[in-house]
């Protein structure tokens, strides 16, 4: 299965909502900018990993937005942000930072922003704000393929009345 990251150091940007001008939506130039600069983040980093086309099939998309420690707390607070373990409850809200990154993968990463079928959104502060993305292609069903925390695990398919919907987990090895 096919799988890439990529991070954007800058802080995290919401998308923002069309703009009505004489009768007519438009899209914010600010949100068009940081598509783009999203869509070439994604565009490199499937070169990189030897991707050439837009996924297919089920996807993956991890998103972890790290934004800046605020100036005005106190030392002790900004020391205990700075692990990148303390959660940020500022706006933009998270799934309007998450749809801009979903929006500019859409035609780049994945053919459709349909086939994205999991995934995870943080908000985290950081000294180091930025976007980390990481896109995953899938198996065609649910636990095809799995971490199971030593390592990976492949789903035999068994006769049913073996485990949920004759499902069982077998080692995973490449022979």
């Amino acid at each position: 299965m096919a799988s890439f990251e990529f991070t954007l150091h800058r802080p995290p940007f919401g998308k923002q909502r069309p703009r009505l001008s004489r009768g007519r939506a438009y899209t914010p130039q600010e949100t068009k900018d940081e598509e783009e600069a999203v869509a070439m983040a994604c565009s490199d980093a499937m070169s990189k990993a030897g991707l050439w086309d837009a996924l297919e099939g089920p996807i993956s998309v991890d998103i972890d937005l790290f934004y800046p420690i605020p100036q005005s707390w106190p030392d002790w607070k900004r020391q205990l942000a700075s692990a990148e373990t303390m959660w940020c409850t500022v706006k933009p809200d998270i799934d309007n930072a998450a749809k801009l990154q979903m929006d500019a993968m859409n035609g780049v990463a994945y053919k459709d922003d349909a086939q994205v079928v999991a995934g995870s959104q943080r908000k985290l502060y950081s000294p180091s704000p930025r976007v980390h993305v990481r896109v995953s292609q899938l198996g065609l069903f649910d636990g095809d393929e799995f971490d199971d925390g030593a390592g990976f695990v492949k789903l035999s398919r068994k006769a049913p009345g073996r485990g949920a919907a004759g499902i069982e987990p077998v080692p995973f090895d490449d022979d």
